[in-house]
């Protein structure tokens, strides 16, 4: 009775797991393809957080440890979480980088919940405690509940800076594939 019961049971769970195929598959266009999933060699950071005043937003990198002009992205404040994204130019890949988050003054208790880097369909998503371990930060951020909140911007330079660990991460998943 138990053989016949797990037997059942096991019929069950693949018969489950079968795939639909009396559907035919549509390929979305690349319009409708979430931009985490693109594979067009653009190295991607996003960084989801409470931004709650409009502000500028800066992405500085190096590239074989040349500085390159900075990425800069604009986003009107919310009480919601939103998203800003900085994409850098086609099959350039950072040794380094520092997220400049904006000069205004007004955006005090604004915080960085989440950074993804994305490369192709490849991602690093940084979150809770990851987001101390790979990041160095300014003085007027703070690391409370898991993320980074902007305490106070008095000195007009908030920033976060990737540190070695996430350097020689970036550099074996991206850069040394041989």
């Amino acid at each position: 009775m138990k053989i016949l019961s797990i037997v059942l049971c096991i019929a069950l769970l693949f018969s489950s797991c079968k795939e639909d195929t009396s559907k035919p598959t549509q390929l979305n266009s690349k319009q409708n393809i979430p931009k985490e999933l693109l594979q067009d060699s653009v190295f991607r950071v996003f960084i989801d957080g409470n931004i709650k005043a409009t502000d500028t937003f800066s992405l500085h990198y190096t590239l074989d440890s040349k500085i390159q002009p900075p990425v800069f992205y604009s986003l009107k404040g919310s009480d919601k979480q939103q998203r800003i994204t900085f994409e850098l130019p086609k099959e350039k890949i950072p040794s380094h980088f520092s997220i400049h988050l904006g000069k205004n003054k007004k955006n005090t208790e604004s915080t960085v919940n989440r950074i993804i880097l994305n490369y192709n369909k490849d991602r690093i998503v940084i979150k809770d405690s990851s987001l101390y371990v790979y990041f160095s930060n300014s003085e007027g951020l703070k690391f409370l509940n898991n993320r980074y909140v902007v305490q106070e911007n008095q000195n007009d330079s908030l920033t976060l800076a990737t540190n070695t660990s996430l350097s020689n991460r970036i550099y074996n998943r991206y850069i040394n594939q041989d």
